[in-house]
């Protein structure tokens, strides 16, 4: 069975050679795949069976994000089971990045 994949090695070592210690990437590594991005203002459902791993922003007016925890309107961005939940109403959006876990 042929090795095919991706590998992104440190500068002054060969992908083709180097261990994975030496590598900054590998397709082979269980890495983050990202599900769904987008934006709201209420509930999106997610389709997982499982709360994700997901990062999100708050908008801040002006056209600017705030990172989650830096609650400048009422309700912190969340996920469930279910849904990633913006909790921002009228006009509060929340911008989110939803990750699968391979194997979960």
């Amino acid at each position: 069975m042929a090795n095919w994949g991706v590998k992104l090695s440190e500068d002054g070592y060969s992908a083709l050679t180097c261990t994975d210690l030496q590598l900054i990437m590998s397709s082979k590594f269980n890495l983050l795949k990202v599900k769904l991005v987008g934006t709201t203002t209420g509930n999106v459902a997610h389709g997982l069976a499982y709360v994700p791993i997901y990062f999100a922003m708050s908008s801040i007016g002006g056209g600017k994000w705030g990172i989650v925890g830096q609650n400048y309107f009422a309700g912190i961005p969340y996920c469930n089971s279910t849904n990633f939940v913006s909790q921002g109403g009228g006009s509060n959006t929340s911008k989110y990045y939803i990750f699968y876990q391979q194997g979960a």
